[in-house]
């Protein structure tokens, strides 16, 4: 039998509603061992029932320096995602010793709900990179609008090759699809790098 579609994914073109960022930082030493935690938690989720998509990147300049993004149509869609963990018993004691080990391993996540700023074209289906650009809020520049909880905005970029130039507010973020759980149809888009599983 077919898994069900996963949850939070992109909606077409059209910028998500909210965002989800989750930021951590790998404390020095810790990235090889990192690195296969997560490889083995994107396995365990592929074959466990995960129910949503995510995307993990990193930083270009800082490595160490991890994002992980899952979009939503709405707060009940999370709501919902949320709950189909707590009912996955088997995920959630396979997924428990794995997260474990890499607490060990990284500082205190910082969890963001960042929402859209109007209706901006935004998709990472076909992108190898992501530039966050953080602006004020009546600035105007190419990508997507995404409030903060903070008061903050920060501009979301995507992009097929590494930008030649960046701003002095903007970081570039590189995907990982090793770590990651895309969407079907960005996997679609680019099968060589999904199905790779990346560096």
């Amino acid at each position: 039998m077919a898994s069900p579609p996963l949850l939070g994914t992109w909606p077409g073109p059209a910028a998500p509603p909210l965002l989800l960022i989750v930021r951590e930082q790998i404390r020095p030493g810790g990235q090889v061992a990192y690195d296969r935690i997560e490889a083995e938690i994107r396995r365990v989720c592929l074959r466990g029932g995960c129910p949503n998509a995510y995307i993990a990147l990193t930083a270009v300049a800082a490595p160490v320096d991890v994002w992980w993004l899952t979009a939503w149509a709405s707060q009940e869609e999370l709501d919902q995602a949320g709950a189909l963990y707590a009912a996955n018993a088997a995920l959630a004691a396979r997924l428990g010793p794995l997260n474990a080990r890499k607490r060990a391993l990284t500082d205190e996540p910082a969890n963001i709900l960042a929402r859209a700023v109007g209706a901006a074209p935004f998709t990472l289906a076909g992108a190898r990179f992501l530039t966050v650009t953080f602006a004020g809020p009546l600035a105007r520049m190419a990508g997507a609008p995404y409030d903060l909880p903070d008061g903050r905005r920060i501009v979301l970029a995507p992009s097929a090759v590494r930008p030649s130039r960046l701003g002095p507010d903007s970081v570039l973020l590189a995907i990982r699809p090793k770590w990651s759980l895309p969407p079907e149809a960005f996997a679609r888009a680019d099968p060589d790098f999904w199905g790779a599983g990346g560096a």
